[in-house]
């Protein structure tokens, strides 16, 4: 039965290509909605007596084994991607992974948002400021309000909001010297 050695040789590819690199590599929009049609496809021949229902439900669920791993790798640099440049790749991307990464992105985009009191009527009060001291290099920081500052060296000395100096020292990354105002 060819068409699933098609179908999964084809995956194995595309597996092997995002498993050797970091880059977020473009993928046709309809990429998972084509391989469940021609594995349907496949599976349809495949119940007509061509091959035991055993042997088929093995290579289905490698096959789906395999769809996962990507849609998996694939998001883990996409959201690494985001994180580090603040956009989304500017590839295309299969539409799934495009909702969930836009989905993502709505749930950060409201997060930074929160606002501690329902009044419209207060003036917010400035975010604290820290000074923080960077103990090793650093590509990026995405800071709570959405902005990018970056890249540091270790001994490098910024001014950022407190809340997110205290997220870089929780995580080992710098160490906050003192807090302004």
């Amino acid at each position: 039965m060819s068409g699933v050695s098609d179908v999964e040789g084809y995956l194995q590819n595309v597996l092997k290509r995002e498993i050797e690199s970091s880059e977020v590599y473009p993928l046709e929009a309809d990429f998972y909605a084509k391989i469940k049609v021609r594995l349907s496809e496949v599976c349809k021949v495949a119940v007509s007596g061509e091959v035991s229902k055993e042997l088929l439900e093995g290579w289905v669920k490698r096959i789906r084994s395999t769809m996962l791993s990507i849609l998996f790798l694939r998001l883990t640099k996409e959201l690494l991607y985001v994180w580090f440049r603040g956009e989304k790749p500017n590839v295309t991307i299969p539409k799934e992974e495009a909702e969930i990464l836009d989905k993502i992105l709505e749930t950060l985009s409201n997060i930074s948002k929160l606002e501690i009191s329902p009044s419209q009527d207060k003036v917010e009060a400035p975010p604290k400021l820290s000074i923080v001291s960077f103990l090793k290099p650093y590509s990026k920081v995405v800071l709570s309000d959405g902005r990018i500052l970056g890249p540091f060296s270790a001994g490098d000395v910024a001014i950022i909001p407190g809340v997110d100096a205290a997220e870089l020292e929780r995580v080992g990354v710098a160490r906050k010297i003192a807090d302004l105002g």
